[in-house]
């Protein structure tokens, strides 16, 4: 999930540049729907694209409007499209999304910013833990099922 390009060739930059313009106001209105459109189709597109594409947009060399907008993106996907990650990649997803906290942690960070990353780890949480809750309400174990420890590394010991 790092690559500049994604699975089906679009770049951070032509995704960087849709949100731009759909934010200003000084393109036009036609510019600002094909740019939304654009960005609708990524969000409905491949959703491995989706993944690679956020997680470049949401790192510090991009504008906060940028970033805001990519992590809005990555809340987008998990909440409406996790499901069509593997378990392999949900794994890969809570790390990166953890070790967003970490970057996010400068005291100088938009807080805007930083609410949106918590908010992301907060969805992911809820989204690798929600079998969890289920399986919780009806007296099942976390030993019945070792693969929901994944997100905790391993750490996760319980109820």
């Amino acid at each position: 999930m790092e690559d500049s390009v994604g699975n089906n060739g679009v770049t951070a930059n032509n995704v960087a540049q849709a949100i731009h313009t759909a934010l200003d106001w000084a393109s036009t209105p036609d510019a600002r729907l094909n740019a939304v459109a654009f960005l609708d189709s990524i969000k409905g597109g491949d959703v491995r694209a989706l993944a690679n594409t956020s997680f470049l947009l949401v790192k510090k060399n991009w504008s906060s409007e940028i970033r805001l907008h990519a992590y809005k993106m990555l809340q987008h996907l998990v909440r409406l499209r996790w499901e069509e990650l593997s378990p392999a990649e949900h794994k890969n997803f809570a790390n990166l999304s953890l070790e967003l906290m970490s970057e996010i942690a400068d005291p100088c960070e938009n807080w805007a910013l930083k609410s949106q990353t918590a908010a992301l780890v907060a969805e992911v949480f809820i989204a690798r833990h929600f079998l969890f809750i289920i399986f919780a309400s009806y007296s099942v174990t976390i030993a019945d099922f070792p693969y929901l420890d994944i997100f905790f590394g391993g750490s996760f010991t319980g109820c």
